[in-house]
């Protein structure tokens, strides 16, 4: 939910002809200063057909919480986002990339599925609720000597990745020129550039 998806990427995705998944900390959303996008932000997100997503309420590691306390950083983040006229999120990026068999079980009752970070392509007998995802959040994950060679691959095998980062043009982040790299590479490949909703609807 960091205001530079706002400013810096969606006007990139617009330019390109794609839409890209944000996952929002709830309790984040609106606090003061310039660092996380406010709700009429998120809003115009949505509006441009982006897919807005949990990232929990107060990003906390699941591992250590009751069952009660994980629906509640779930059910939590849906009061917040139904109280500003926003739908409900329905998918899910684990905070620290961090889940146990308990949580991914807790989770499923709330949400159609989730991410972690652990690295791997996705396919047809993926678990939904451990989703694996390659960062790209600084400049050595985001060269094209590392990501070229994975979209390659998922171009060949005719498999699917997730791709995700924090921010964009920050300090210690990856720059929109280099994201726009990936993107332009990933198109010139024919490869489809889609949001976690719609990886969602492609598996059985």
């Amino acid at each position: 939910g960091y205001k530079s998806f706002y400013t810096k990427v969606l006007p990139l995705c617009t330019k390109k002809g794609i839409k890209a998944t944000v996952y929002t900390i709830g309790s984040a959303i609106g606090l003061a200063g310039d660092t996380f996008m406010t709700w009429t932000e998120v809003a115009a997100l949505v509006a441009a057909g982006f897919d807005v997503q949990c990232h929990t309420y107060n990003h906390l590691h699941l591992g250590t919480l009751s069952e009660a306390e994980v629906l509640s950083e779930y059910t939590d983040m849906d009061d917040a986002y139904v109280a500003h006229s926003l739908a409900a999120p329905t998918h899910t990026a684990y905070p620290f990339g961090e889940s146990t068999a308990n949580v991914r079980t807790w989770t499923a009752t709330l949400r159609n599925s989730a991410r972690g970070t652990t690295e791997g392509k996705i396919e047809l007998a993926t678990d939904k609720f451990n989703l694996p995802a390659y960062s790209i959040s600084n400049t050595t994950q985001v060269a094209m000597s590392r990501v070229g060679p994975l979209l390659n691959a998922i171009k060949r095998d005719w498999n699917a990745m997730i791709l995700y980062m924090h921010g964009v043009d920050g300090a210690g982040d990856i720059t929109s020129a280099e994201l726009e790299a990936v993107i332009d590479y990933a198109q010139g490949l024919g490869i489809d550039i889609i949001t976690h909703s719609e990886l969602y609807a492609l598996l059985p």
